[in-house]
């Protein structure tokens, strides 16, 4: 499956590529944890292992982001995958949110 969605995720990039885009969007890939694939003898979201907690969140913007980038010392939250796109597209966020927009981590 990883092979699979490494293959999908290239053609989208790809595909920003030739169409002269890549440079004015940002792609985030992130995904759910899952059930630990019975680690721990454990098959159910109930636990604070490595497995469950660290998840992908990879964010591709040419000219903003450095390519190779690894920040490991922020703690985010899929909750601030909203918020960090209506900042970067200017759309004001509602008051009432969860989250916070990651624009000041992710842009050196």
């Amino acid at each position: 499956m990883t092979e699979r969605v490494d293959a999908e995720i290239d053609r989208v990039l790809q595909a920003l590529d030739a169409s002269g885009l890549a440079d004015n969007t940002l792609v985030l890939f992130t995904s759910d944890h899952g059930d630990g694939v019975a680690s721990h003898r454990c098959t159910a979201k109930l636990s604070l292992y490595e497995e469950a907690v660290r998840i992908p969140f990879i964010i591709r913007w040419p000219k903003r982001i450095p390519a190779g980038r690894v920040d490991s010392s922020h703690l985010i939250s899929q909750l601030d995958v909203l918020p960090t796109f209506c900042e970067v597209a200017g759309i004001p966020m509602l008051p009432i949110r969860h989250g916070q927009s990651l624009r000041t981590i992710i842009e050196p």
